[in-house]
C-alpha cells in the first residue's frame, strides 16, 4: 500500500506541490492522480511515473521524513485529494477517492487563489488543527487523545483524509458512511451543497489563517467555520478577531468551537495543546473565553458522543428577523428535530434564569458573550446528555452579534450534516445567511429617540444611521433600508426615521448599500419596543440624570436627599448596559426607588421656586 502526506496543507494555483510517500512493499513506480471536491468530485490530471520506496511509520510527535516528490499543483483553486496508486493498479476512468478501499492512499490538499477574493467573497476555511488533533496515526498511538504527549506532527499520513481518527470506534449512528473527525464527514457534504447552489468560494487551511500571509483574509467578505472547529491557535484568533473588527463577517456552521488552544512548533510543521489543568492549561475559557469571539461556548451546552442522541431542534425567537425569511415558521416553533440537528456537540450561551421582552430568552453577557448578541433559536438539553456542562442550564443557542462584522452561529457540528439531507429550514436559514453575510458589513445606529438611553416605546419616532465608517470608499453610496414592522419614512437616505408599531413586537431593520461597483455592505438590527409603562421609567430616569447633570459641575459628589438613609439619586455618568436596564424596568423595588426619588426632587424644585420668590 502506498501513503502520503503534503508537505504544505495548502499551495498557490500554478505552483509546485511537494508531498511525501511511501510504500509498505518496498520500492514500486507510482502515480498520483488529483480530485477536485466539489458539487461533483472532478478527476483533474494525474503525475508523471514516481517512484516510492519503503519506510517504516515515524512517531506521531515529530517529522517522518518520507522521501519528497514536486509536482506541478493543479491549476483551479479548491479542496483536492491526491490518490496515490501503483503502476500495477493504475486507476482508469473515475473512481471516487472517499472510497472506503482508496481512501488510505489519499491525501488532502488545498489550492488557493493566486488573486485572494478576485473571484469570490466566501473564505471557507478547513479544520486541519482538528483533523491532526484526532488523526491517530502514529506511534505509539498518534493523536491528542491516544498519544503519550501533548504535541502532534503535520507531517505524517492523516490530516482530513488518508489516516483515521482515534473516536471513529464511536461511529456516528446517522451518517455512518466516514469517522467525524474527517474532512469526508461534515465539510464535503458542506462544500457540495455550496457549491452546487452557484456560491463562489474559495480556501483555506487553519495554518493558512494562522500565518495569513499577505494579509489575505481581508480580501473576503465572509469566512465559514463548518462542522468540528475544535482547535485554535492564538495568531489564527486574532486575525479572525481582527477581521471582524475591520467589518468582515463570520458564519460558524460548527460546534464545539475554538475549544483548545495550540501552539504551533517545528518552524509550523507540528504544535502542542496542554490538556490537563494546571499551568498552561489550554482551554481558552480559562484565559479568555471563545463566546467572545462566537457568542457561544461549549460549556453552557454538551455533548452526546455514542448512540441515537435525544432528538432537538431550534425553538424559534424572533421569527420576523430575515434569517426566517422565506421558512413560514413562527415564534414557538422547533425545526431540526425530526433530523437531530443538535448534536453530536453543541455550544450555548448563558441564558438569563428570567426572560426578556415578549418571553424571549436572552443572555446574561456575564461570562464573555457579546451584550448584543440575539438569541433567535434555543434547544434546552436533557440531562441524559452524555456531557451535559451546565446542567440544567445546558441550551444549544443559535443566535447572532454584530462588532463592525457580523458573526452568525448555528452552535451545533451536524448543521452541515442535515443541511445536506435537505431539510427545507436549515436550507432556507443557510441561505440566508450566506446571501446577507457575504457583503461588507456595517453597524446601524439606534434608535435615537431624544432621550438620554437609547430605547424607544411602542408608538414612538426614532432616527437610525447607517455607519459607513468601515467602508473604504464613500462616494456614490445608494442606500435600501427595510424594516418589519412600523412606518418607515424614505428608504433611500442614509438615515431612516421609523414610528414604531404600537405593540411590543420586535422589530428588525436592516439596510443594504451599493457604491456603483460590485461591493456592496449589509447592516442589521432588531430592537424591542418598549412598552408605555417602561418609557416612563425611561423618562424618570432621564429627567434626574439631567438635573444631576447640571448641578453636578457645582458639587464634587451627589450626595442623598431625603435624609440618612433615604434614596439616592443615580450617578449622572451612569449609562447602563442593555441588561442592566432591562432588570431595572422589570423591577418593582426600582420603580417604586424611582418614583420616591421622582417625588422627593418635585418636592425639592417647589422649594427652591418658593425661595427664589417672583423675582427668580
Amino acid at each position: 500500500m502506498l501513503r502520503g502526506y503534503p508537505a504544505l496543507p495548502s499551495v498557490t494555483a500554478g505552483t509546485t506541490l511537494r508531498f511525501h510517500a511511501a510504500s509498505d512493499a518496498g520500492t514500486v513506480s507510482f502515480q498520483v492522480h488529483f480530485y477536485r471536491y466539489g458539487a461533483a468530485t472532478v478527476y483533474t490530471g494525474s503525475s508523471g511515473l514516481l517512484t516510492a520506496y519503503g519506510a517504516s511509520e515515524g512517531p506521531f510527535n515529530a517529522d517522518w521524513s518520507w522521501p519528497a516528490y514536486d509536482v506541478p499543483a493543479p491549476s483551479a483553486p479548491g479542496v483536492y485529494l491526491g490518490l496515490l496508486s501503483s503502476v500495477l493498479t493504475t486507476l482508469v476512468g473515475f473512481v471516487d477517492p472517499m472510497d472506503p478501499a482508496l481512501a488510505p492512499s489519499t491525501f488532502l490538499f488545498v489550492v488557493r487563489s493566486a488573486t485572494p477574493g478576485a473571484e469570490a467573497c466566501i473564505l471557507y476555511k478547513l479544520p486541519l488543527f482538528t483533523y491532526q488533533a484526532y488523526n491517530d496515526v502514529g506511534s505509539p498511538g498518534g493523536s491528542l487523545y491516544t498519544g503519550t504527549g501533548f504535541k502532534v506532527t503535520l507531517h505524517r499520513p492523516g490530516g482530513g483524509a488518508g489516516g483515521h481518527a482515534w473516536d471513529d470506534v464511536y461511529p456516528d449512528v446517522y451518517d455512518g458512511g466516514s469517522a467525524r473527525q474527517t474532512f469526508a464527514h461534515w465539510d464535503a457534504p458542506f462544500i457540495r451543497w455550496l457549491e452546487a447552489e452557484g456560491y463562489a468560494v474559495e480556501y483555506c487551511t487553519d495554518l493558512d489563517l494562522h500565518q495569513d500571509t499577505g494579509a489575505f483574509l481581508n480580501a473576503y467578505r465572509l469566512l465559514l467555520s463548518v462542522g468540528h472547529d475544535e482547535y485554535w491557535s492564538t495568531e489564527l484568533r486574532s486575525r479572525v478577531e481582527t477581521f471582524i473588527g475591520n467589518g468582515g463577517n463570520v458564519a460558524f456552521f460548527s460546534g464545539n468551537t475554538c475549544w483548545w488552544r495550540v501552539h504551533l512548533v517545528d518552524n509550523d510543521t507540528a504544535f502542542t495543546c496542554t490538556k490537563q489543568p494546571g499551568p498552561g492549561f489550554d482551554q481558552w475559557f480559562a484565559t479568555r473565553p471563545e463566546n467572545s469571539l462566537t457568542g457561544v461556548s461549549y460549556r453552557n451546552a454538551g455533548g452526546w458522543w455514542s448512540g441515537p442522541r435525544e432528538s432537538l431542534g431550534y425553538t424559534v425567537q424572533y421569527a420576523t428577523h430575515w434569517l426566517y425569511d422565506g421558512t413560514g415558521l413562527a415564534d414557538g416553533d422547533v425545526f431540526g428535530d425530526a433530523d437531530a440537528l443538535i448534536g453530536y456537540e453543541c455550544d450555548g450561551a448563558q441564558l438569563s434564569p428570567s426572560t426578556g421582552p415578549n418571553g424571549y430568552e436572552v443572555v446574561t453577557a456575564a461570562d464573555g458573550t457579546p451584550a448584543d448578541f440575539l438569541v433567535l433559536g434555543v434547544a434546552h438539553l436533557g440531562a441524559q446528555w452524555q456531557d451535559w456542562l451546565a446542567g440544567p442550564a445546558s441550551a444549544a443557542t443559535m443566535g447572532l452579534y454584530h462588532n463592525h462584522g457580523i458573526v452568525f452561529t448555528a452552535a451545533t457540528t451536524d448543521w452541515a450534516r442535515v443541511l445536506a439531507a435537505g431539510d427545507a429550514n436549515v436550507v432556507q436559514i443557510t441561505r440566508n445567511v450566506l446571501d446577507r453575510l457575504c457583503s461588507r458589513s456595517i453597524r446601524i445606529r439606534g434608535p435615537f429617540t431624544g432621550l438620554c438611553i437609547m430605547v424607544v416605546g411602542e408608538g414612538m419616532k426614532a432616527r437610525f444611521t447607517a455607519d459607513t465608517s468601515t467602508l473604504s470608499d464613500q462616494n456614490g453610496l445608494t442606500f435600501a433600508w427595510s424594516v418589519t414592522a412600523g412606518q418607515p419614512g424614505p428608504l433611500d437616505q442614509p438615515t431612516l426615521d421609523l414610528v414604531m408599531p404600537l405593540s411590543t413586537a420586535p422589530v428588525t431593520i436592516t439596510v443594504r448599500i451599493q457604491d456603483g461597483t460590485d461591493c456592496s455592505a449589509f447592516g442589521t438590527l432588531t430592537v424591542v419596543p418598549r412598552t408605555a409603562d417602561e418609557m416612563a421609567r425611561v423618562e424618570i430616569i432621564c429627567r434626574l440624570r439631567q438635573f444631576l447633570a447640571s448641578i453636578a459641575q457645582h458639587r464634587k459628589a451627589v450626595v442623598g436627599i431625603g435624609g440618612k438613609g433615604g434614596p439616592w439619586f443615580v450617578d449622572p455618568l451612569w449609562d447602563p448596559p442593555p441588561d442592566e436596564l432591562r432588570d431595572l424596568l422589570r423591577d418593582r423595588d426600582q420603580l417604586a426607588y424611582l418614583e420616591r426619588s421622582a417625588l422627593q426632587l418635585a418636592k425639592m424644585l417647589e422649594r427652591l421656586r418658593e425661595g427664589m420668590g417672583e423675582e427668580g
